[in-house]
């Protein structure tokens, strides 16, 4: 490659391309992103509804394009790792009224019958972000900020700085992320509020500060787990992160090295298991490919002598 303007260039079509899909059909629920069923939507409306669970930038994105489009939405406002059991009575109302149900980012949405599953987490990490299978289902072609949007849900700054964004456009899409994602609180309580208080923010902070370094490895421990607290005031532009998140609820997050995500994904992931998760595969300008990883069940003390221990064999 001759410079960064060709790099970028080249990933710039390397993420377009990833956006096509090569089959002719909604296999077992999945949507495969084809002409034949391109704009399928759009073109019977009145056939699909679709639930979106608003906890994030793409699913706000989502719902705005159904709107404007007509398109029947019932959103749901809850957390991460949402499942069928948590929109039943959505799914019930859309199932009586003899629609297909579009179930974006809904665990378990592949058991059920006859419904569409939208996802690109977990065993399903390698498809096109939700919001592009859905413009895809419409028939329409992404704006620039879509997909933004969608590069950001799916490989974060990496994968926007991949399509040339600039840092503006990358802080602001950022700071639209940020502004949906919500948390139960207190926990248990079915109460969603938003995540990224003064507090977390300051704790964050304080965190950061702490940070230790062992064999090239940043290590944040930290009382909450908002990563986005911690990964956006570090993240270097077209650097390679070596960051650990090690929060005191159990839960473990590191960014960087893909090859070491997915050895980390086959250790303690499973598949239909949203406790753990992959995702964001993105190739730098330096050539390395980075992503991230996390798990809600994985031990603390297991997941950072593995991290520390694959960059001291490197």
């Amino acid at each position: 490659m001759k410079n960064k303007k060709d790099f970028l260039k080249c990933q710039k079509l390397k993420v377009m391309a990833k956006n096509e899909m090569n089959s002719n059909t909604i296999n077992n629920g999945l949507i495969n992103l084809d002409n034949a069923i391109r704009g399928i939507v759009s073109a019977n409306p009145g056939d699909y509804a679709f639930i979106v669970v608003l906890n994030d930038g793409e699913a706000a994105a989502i719902k705005e394009t159904l709107e404007a489009a007509g398109i029947e939405v019932h959103v749901v406002r809850r957390g991460w790792g949402t499942n069928i059991s948590h929109v039943a009575d959505d799914l019930a109302a859309i199932q009586a009224a003899g629609k297909t149900p579009v179930l974006v980012e809904v665990a378990g949405a592949e058991t059920v019958p006859g419904a569409v599953v939208i996802d690109h987490h977990g065993d399903m990490s390698d498809r096109p972000a939700a919001l592009l299978q859905v413009l895809h289902l419409l028939g329409e072609e992404p704006s620039r900020r879509q997909q933004l949007i969608a590069a950001n849900d799916s490989g974060y700054y990496p994968a926007m700085e991949a399509l040339g964004a600039t840092a503006e456009e990358m802080s602001a899409i950022r700071a639209l992320d940020r502004s949906f994602q919500l948390e139960e609180e207190p926990y248990g309580s079915d109460n969603w509020v938003t995540k990224f208080t003064p507090e977390v923010e300051k704790e964050a902070q304080r965190a950061i500060n702490a940070a230790e370094v062992k064999n090239g490895v940043t290590i944040i421990r930290i009382s909450h787990s908002k990563t986005a607290a911690v990964t956006d005031p570090l993240y270097e532009t077209g650097k390679e992160q070596r960051l650990l998140i090690l929060s005191e609820n159990g839960e473990s997050n590191f960014f960087g090295s893909w090859e070491l995500c997915e050895e980390l994904y086959r250790r303690y992931g499973k598949e239909g298991d949203w406790n753990t998760w992959k995702g964001g595969e993105t190739t730098l300008p330096s050539g390395a490919k980075t992503g991230f990883f996390g798990s809600s069940v994985a031990p603390l003390e297991k997941v950072e002598a593995f991290v520390i221990g694959w960059f001291a064999e490197k």
